[in-house]
């Protein structure tokens, strides 16, 4: 079975292992977030009220997996193939 992964709008074409694969690399990551730490006195120069923090990987919504049967794939393959004939 081969899954798309979607992510940034790009959908990327996964076996099972590569997708494993990226879910656990996402699951032992880290975000780098900027954070509004200040008093309402101004956002940039020497007020800057954001500062960045780290903080683990929330990954819920950040990209979607749908799966892809191994017939469509290999017939979408086939079609690509056949075009560019």
């Amino acid at each position: 079975m081969k899954f798309v992964f979607k992510v940034d709008d790009k959908e990327i074409v996964l076996d099972e292992r590569q997708l494993q694969l990226v879910l656990d690399v996402l699951d032992s990551c880290e975000e780098l977030r900027q954070v509004y730490k200040g008093d309402g006195k101004g956002s940039r120069g020497p007020n800057n009220q954001y500062i960045d923090e780290i903080h683990p990987l929330d990954p819920r919504g950040a990209f979607q997996v749908k799966p892809l049967s191994e017939t469509y794939y290999d017939a979408l393959k086939l079609v690509n193939t056949l075009g560019k004939n």
